[in-house]
């Protein structure tokens, strides 16, 4: 069983490989969508442009440091003002066009929102989910031509369909597919219940297997040569390999 997503192979499923150029997340969801990564920029661009008409819902989300002055008492506290809450919203909006930038809940939650879908995310001990449910009275996102994607009326729970993307560790997201497969075209994701046997070996796997933190992936990418390029992805699989012996590790990524 995998050490880094037991919870997806106690259910017949795995993380896909998905190109790490920093549009992972939605060629994920292109692959779920579609069944292939191809359509990863489409998407990123329908959900910036979703954000940007529901602007008002999502700078509740945004994180805006409070006005820095001159001359300020530790017991004052100002809010940020309107124009700068739209000025950093405006900012990220923009920054999130860009191909290679990575995206992250608030986007997960727009792009959900926008194809009327649900998302569950996997991660190494748990999964959880992200609803597509709009506001009361949203019509259907279209396609940019005026044509809708799933009609005007909000499927209820239960009927929108669920995109299943893992998230790993070292800030990379991937599409979920079935071990049986199909591992091409559409991914038709089927968990299977969890046994009492495979939630045992989960439970094994949890306690037995090495946390690997980021300063681990940091000591051995600094310490390899300087000609040595070698991805994240492989720092941490040689990590995992040398049950989280730096020293060891450092010695599979030269």
């Amino acid at each position: 069983m995998s050490s880094e997503f037991p919870l997806l192979e106690g259910q017949g499923l795995y993380a896909s490989d998905i190109i790490g150029d920093g549009d992972c997340l939605f060629r994920s969801f292109s692959d779920q969508l579609y069944g292939h990564q191809d359509r990863a920029t489409t998407i990123r661009l329908r959900t910036t442009s979703y954000m940007r008409r529901h602007s008002s819902y999502f700078k509740l989300f945004l994180s805006v440091p409070p006005p820095t002055r001159k001359t300020r008492s530790s017991s004052s506290t100002t809010l940020p003002n309107e124009d700068t809450i739209d000025r950093v919203f405006q900012d990220h909006i923009k920054r999130m066009e860009k191909p290679g930038v990575y995206g992250d809940n608030l986007e997960i939650v727009a792009f959900a929102r926008c194809y009327g879908v649900d998302v569950k995310i996997y991660q190494r001990e748990f999964a959880y989910l992200v609803s597509g449910e709009r506001d009361v009275g949203e019509e259907s996102d279209d396609d940019g031509a005026g044509n809708s994607m799933l009609g005007k009326e909000e499927p209820v729970v239960g009927e929108r369909k669920v995109m299943h993307i893992a998230y790993h560790d070292w800030e990379h997201y991937s599409s979920v597919r079935n071990i049986d497969g199909p591992h091409k075209g559409l991914p038709n994701v089927s968990p299977k219940p969890l046994t009492k046997e495979g939630r045992q070996k989960q439970q094994k796997v949890l306690e037995e297997g090495v946390v690997i933190m980021p300063w681990m992936e940091d000591v051995v990418e600094k310490s390899l040569p300087g000609d040595c390029i070698v991805t994240k992805q492989k720092i941490r699989e040689a990590l995992e390999k040398s049950k989280g012996d730096v020293g060891l590790a450092i010695a599979f990524g030269g």
